[in-house]
């Protein structure tokens, strides 16, 4: 009988990530780079000490050595903080030992819980609706109303979907239907 092979439990997985996040913070140097943003007609430069603003120029990005045009920064294009080359600074080490890693999923499961519980209560809501027959009904009702016409059910049921699904993020919803 051949050897059926098993994969990680995903909490395994999981747990494997967090150690080697934390082998890598004894490893890998602490720093940052220094960012450069656009607001308000203006250049932001934000070092791990301090924020220095600066005129919007194209001599200030000439200078640190950013090849970006100055347009990308005015329509938007760039909206994010940019790392600004060769401006590497290194910070601090704070290397996370043993303890830090059993606290780490406590943690995010803290810091996360309202997602959580969103998700769970999404879930419960979705297997109640499946588990009463309220969805097979109600489809099967409008597939009796349309009779004849179900190739615009289809279409009609296709687009209320997509209007859920890009104006609140009724994509999960969806999956249950």
């Amino acid at each position: 009988m051949p050897k059926q092979h098993t994969f990680l439990a995903p909490l395994t997985i999981l747990m494997g990530i967090i150690v080697l996040a934390a082998i890598t913070t004894w490893l890998v140097p602490a720093g940052k780079y220094s960012t450069l943003s656009y607001k308000d007609g203006r250049f932001i430069i934000e070092t791990p000490d301090s924020t220095i603003s600066v005129p919007f120029t194209e001599a200030v990005t000439d200078s640190l050595n950013i090849q970006i045009p100055l347009k990308a920064f005015e329509n938007g294009e760039i909206s994010k903080p940019i790392s600004i080359p060769g401006s590497f600074q290194r910070l601090n080490k704070n290397p996370q030992g043993i303890i830090s890693i059993l606290k780490a999923p406590i943690k995010g499961i803290y810091e996360t819980i309202d997602i959580i519980l969103f998700v769970l209560l999404l879930g419960a809501f979705i297997n109640i609706f499946y588990a009463s027959g309220a969805i097979e009904k109600g489809i099967a009702r409008l597939c009796y109303k349309m009779k004849g016409r179900e190739t615009w059910l289809i279409i009609s049921l296709t687009f209320i979907f997509i209007a859920g699904g890009t104006t609140y993020g009724m994509d999960a919803e969806a999956m249950a239907f």
